[in-house]
């Protein structure tokens, strides 16, 4: 598995917009691409992260390289990045495999 993380900042009057962009990116890409298994996203409540600037997260967690390279390339995320662009987002992604997923929740 693949986890793929999105950190971005905006200033604070874009901040419900790019709630809902991110929001809907998920809810789309789910549907674009069924194999990915969990795409979500909301705002940040840490007080030290928002204190550098980052408003807004993203989480989608991606079976194989195969289905990552399809996310990076489709449609919806090349919008999802122009949009962020119009939007002044900072922003810097991560994705890393999963190793020893432990016996928690996500582990069902």
């Amino acid at each position: 598995m693949i986890e793929h993380i999105l950190v971005a900042g905006v200033h604070p009057e874009r901040a419900d917009e790019l709630t809902r962009a991110l929001a809907g990116f998920c809810a789309e890409v789910l549907v674009e691409l069924p194999t990915i298994v969990r795409c979500t996203s909301g705002p940040n409540f840490n007080p030290r992260s928002l204190a550098q600037g980052h408003t807004h997260g993203l989480y989608a967690l991606i079976p194989d390289d195969e289905t990552l390279q399809r996310y990076l390339s489709c449609e919806r995320h090349q919008a999802l990045v122009q949009h962020l662009d119009e939007l002044g987002a900072v922003r810097f992604a991560l994705d890393f495999r999963a190793e020893g997923l432990g016996t928690g929740a996500f582990s069902q």
